[in-house]
């Protein structure tokens, strides 16, 4: 659990060094905001190619292969 920990937080320090917003969440929240949120679902769905869940976190190789890709979609929520 402490590793899961140390990497997650590595990984919302790179996002934030790159100029984006992170919010860190529970996920039941998480689950709930999916479920309810239509906009949100949207945007899942449209600018993520793998499925966001709790049994894989993202490198930071794989960050910056995609980076660009995101500068060009991130938004502010």
């Amino acid at each position: 659990m402490r590793e899961l920990r140390e990497e997650t937080t590595k990984n919302n320090n790179y996002l934030r060094h790159l100029g984006y917003t992170v919010i860190e969440m529970y996920e039941c929240e998480w689950g709930e905001m999916k479920a309810k949120d239509k906009t949100l679902q949207r945007f899942i769905s449209t600018n993520f190619r793998r499925r966001l869940d709790k049994k894989s976190t993202m490198s930071e190789a794989e960050t910056e292969k995609d980076h660009s890709r995101w500068r060009t979609t991130k938004q502010r929520i």
